[in-house]
């Protein structure tokens, strides 16, 4: 029986994977936006880019917190307890390293997104 996802690699490489998802799909729908002249019909004073590109910023933050947290209650209780063996240290240095991740990747997110909310579209 595998062990549960934030004691594997891909528990950790998660949250930055789910980051550079959302970096490539965050600037190529503004590169694809501006060159073929597409979403930029303006709804509620911004673009229908923007708009999708927010909506792309918040479907992230919801996965990376979702990993988050798993890492977090993988790493809460192995925390106050005497790591008796090498598997159980192991495991609370794997789920605290995704976690960590999760952090970083929430602010690569953060910084993906502001560039292109605080520069007009298309410029």
């Amino acid at each position: 029986m595998a062990p549960p996802l934030p004691f594997r690699l891909i528990g950790i490489a998660a949250p930055l994977t789910v980051w550079a998802l959302h970096f490539v799909a965050v600037y190529s729908l503004q590169g694809v936006a501006c060159a073929e002249h597409v979403l930029r019909e303006r709804f509620a004073g911004a673009e229908l880019a923007t708009w999708l590109l927010i909506a792309f910023t918040l479907l992230a933050y919801a996965g990376i917190a979702a990993l988050g947290l798993q890492a977090w209650r993988a790493w809460h209780p192995l925390r106050r307890r005497p790591q008796s063996d090498a598997t159980e240290r192991r495991h609370r240095f794997v789920s605290a390293v995704a976690g960590l991740a999760a952090v970083l990747a929430l602010i690569a997110v953060t910084f993906t997104t502001v560039p292109v909310l605080m520069l007009p579209p298309c410029a």
